[in-house]
């Protein structure tokens, strides 16, 4: 019976996944589940704020300068391991010969200074010790699910970027593309709304589903500093580069 699991801790992923067998699939989202940036204004706390400063520029009105100064912001920020123990888990499913991909809803492409978010994504993930590359084909491209529209979802190297469609939607069209049929799909989010997508496209594929909202990084980020964080906002849109806020002064 598919159940949807509700705000769970590490110890209760961990001990759901390790019943995982090689008919199944195990999904991990990337963007404050694996990874976070250090910066604290870039992290959910301070998502408030960074929305209060796009309208305060009209940056939505100007796209590519908008695309621009998040490309820069990427491409400069340091990320960090949201919890080590997941590398742990996920070795532990490869020895086990478990499949594990990651499923991100960033951009494909080139999407401002950076050539290649796929690319920019494996490094950052590489470069903390998360490899899902292990059996899986190098590239499988998707966009023939989405003709007539801009969307290039593709799956490289274990992660299925989404270019920003729903995660339940790419992975369902990813999975009939690789004639992928897994008896059981668990899944670790940190928002809720894509735990719902995928639940609700695999229900109509008769998969049976196990998610899992992990906000851990939600709870311990309780100082942010909204003057540093403001500086840090100023300084990017003025001067297009992006400082960390142990460099603010």
């Amino acid at each position: 019976m598919s159940s949807l699991f509700k705000k769970s801790s590490f110890r209760e992923i961990e001990k759901n996944i390790l019943k995982a067998t090689t008919r199944d699939l195990v999904i991990f989202d990337v963007d404050y589940t694996l990874i976070s940036p250090i910066d604290k204004i870039l992290r959910p706390c301070g998502e408030t704020y960074v929305e209060e400063w796009i309208k305060k520029y009209n940056l939505d009105k100007n796209n590519t300068f908008k695309e621009e100064i998040i490309s820069i912001v990427l491409k400069e920020r340091s990320v960090e391991v949201v919890n080590r123990s997941f590398i742990d888990l996920i070795e532990n499913l490869k020895k086990r010969s478990i499949p594990v991909m990651a499923l991100t809803a960033i951009a494909t492409k080139k999407y401002g200074i950076i050539s290649s978010m796929e690319d920019w994504r494996i490094n950052d993930l590489l470069q903390l010790g998360y490899d899902f590359s292990t059996s899986w084909p190098k590239k499988v491209s998707l966009k023939e699910f989405y003709d007539g529209t801009k969307a290039e979802p593709v799956f490289k190297q274990g992660i299925l970027f989404t270019d920003y469609l729903e995660k339940g939607d790419t992975l369902t069209n990813f999975l009939k593309k690789t004639s992928i049929n897994p008896a059981k799909i668990y899944f670790v989010d940190d928002m809720e709304k894509h735990l719902k997508s995928v639940y609700n496209a695999l229900k109509k594929m008769g998969i049976c589903f196990k998610g899992f909202l992990y906000q851990y990084l939600y709870s311990k980020d309780k100082n942010l500093s909204i003057d540093i964080a403001k500086k840090q906002l100023e300084i990017l849109y003025h001067n297009k580069k992006w400082i960390s806020e142990n460099n603010i002064i």
